[in-house]
């Protein structure tokens, strides 16, 4: 499973609706991807947490260390909010299904922070005509 758009929003939203306090481990299965093999949830989750969107716990299991999603970090809680919005969300896959060839977080977070910042330029622009 190669990372694609619908995994970052739905995984980002699953992890704020299962994260806890004091932080925990949060599994495949409490996510809601069970179907997903442990390796490539593994790497999954490595990407999330090297782009510093979410804070990762490192477990030690009998197959060795493995990192485990535990709660969105405030960058992470800050990009959830801007793709929230499910009209956002269309133009920010419309837009990178036309011009981006090949995933990348970093571009999907700064396509992210340019459509909402057009859309607020837009609803401002709108209020003072």
């Amino acid at each position: 499973m190669n990372t694609d758009f619908t995994f970052v929003r739905d995984f980002l939203l699953a992890i704020e609706r299962e994260e806890t306090d004091p932080i925990s481990p949060l599994t495949k299965d409490q996510l809601g991807f069970s179907k997903i093999p442990d390796g490539i949830f593994g790497r999954q989750v490595t990407l999330f947490g090297r782009s510093e969107l979410i804070e990762t716990i490192n477990q030690k299991t009998e197959m060795g260390n493995h990192y485990f999603p535990a709660k969105l970090t405030n960058a992470g809680r800050e990009f959830l909010n801007e793709i929230r919005d499910e009209e956002i969300w269309k133009q920010i896959i419309s837009i990178n299904s036309e011009e981006v060839q090949t995933f990348s977080l970093s571009v999907l977070i700064a396509l992210a922070q340019r459509v909402v910042e057009l859309n607020h330029k837009k609803e401002d622009h709108s209020k003072e005509t």
